[in-house]
């Protein structure tokens, strides 16, 4: 029997000989591979690359041996390189920012707006999954939100604000649930007439404002460097130009937030003009 385990990076030597004591002492497996989970992530693309659209789904060429992995998850956000399936841990960078930290952000702003939230981890984590998205040009959003609602604007609700949405008003409504009739919430189609007894969370700023922690944590008074410019940090630090050039054009985006849409987009833009010209990306 062998077992697959994941394990924090950096974990240290005592908690790794406490996995080797329970692991072969106590459940008996004669042996067992213990990685970070950015690894296996790292190995699946490694040992199965991309293909273009036209190629043959049977041509799988282990092409690439280095790549950048970039892991935002629960808890916090990770840049790792791997560098000819070695994690350089000398290059590594994290951000203490995570889905949790997320989460209690958004509950907090719908508590101090609206209802009260903050005894409803789960439900407000479903709110953020299904409408908070990714801007990619905060500054400009956030005018054009002012420009439609602000004071003296009329507070013309029904503005379409498209161009920064992608594709929708910013406004977006989310049925709560009764746990009578409804025991899970739901995004309304836009042609839904609210109904007397509906309880309606409204959602505005909050859909942008609260993934941009992980580009700016700055803007919750965490004095840390968003997760591309600590991506950047770590390898300018870390890396050679060789070991650069090695993983950059190999990026691999995995975790709950980076599901966000325009995630990529956002990270891809605010990334490159760190980068050396002569560096692919």
């Amino acid at each position: 029997e062998c077992l697959i385990v994941t394990e924090p990076i950096f974990n240290p030597e005592e908690l790794q000989n406490d996995y080797n004591e329970v692991i072969f002492e106590e459940f008996g497996f004669n042996s067992y591979l213990r990685r970070p989970s950015a690894w296996f992530s790292a190995y699946e693309y490694m040992c199965y690359p991309p293909l273009p659209v036209s190629a043959p789904t049977s041509v799988r060429t282990p092409t690439p041996t280095s790549c950048m992995v970039i892991e935002s998850g629960f808890s916090f956000s990770y840049s790792i390189p791997i560098i000819n399936g070695r994690i350089l841990q000398s290059a590594c960078s994290r951000v203490d920012v995570g889905g949790k930290l997320l989460t209690n952000y958004l509950k907090e702003m719908v508590s101090y707006r609206q209802w009260n939230m903050m005894d409803e981890f789960k439900l407000m984590d479903q709110v953020k999954q299904d409408l908070c998205f990714v801007s990619t040009d905060f500054m400009r959003d956030i005018k054009l939100y002012q420009t439609a609602y602000g004071p003296g604007r009329g507070h013309n609700r029904n503005q379409d604000l498209s161009t920064t949405t992608v594709g929708a008003e910013l406004k977006k409504s989310f049925i709560l649930p009764d746990f009578q009739t409804t025991m899970t919430g739901y995004v309304p189609p836009n042609d839904y007439e609210i109904k007397p007894e509906d309880q309606v969370l409204a959602m505005e700023t909050e859909r942008f404002t609260v993934p941009e922690v992980l580009f700016n944590p700055l803007d919750i008074g965490m004095p840390q460097a968003g997760l591309p410019a600590a991506c950047w940090d770590g390898l300018k630090t870390g890396a050679t130009l060789v070991e650069q050039g090695a993983c950059l054009p190999n990026t691999i985006l995995t975790g709950g937030n980076v599901q966000f849409p325009n995630f990529k987009q956002r990270f891809d833009a605010e990334l490159r003009p760190f980068i050396p010209e002569d560096l692919d990306y």
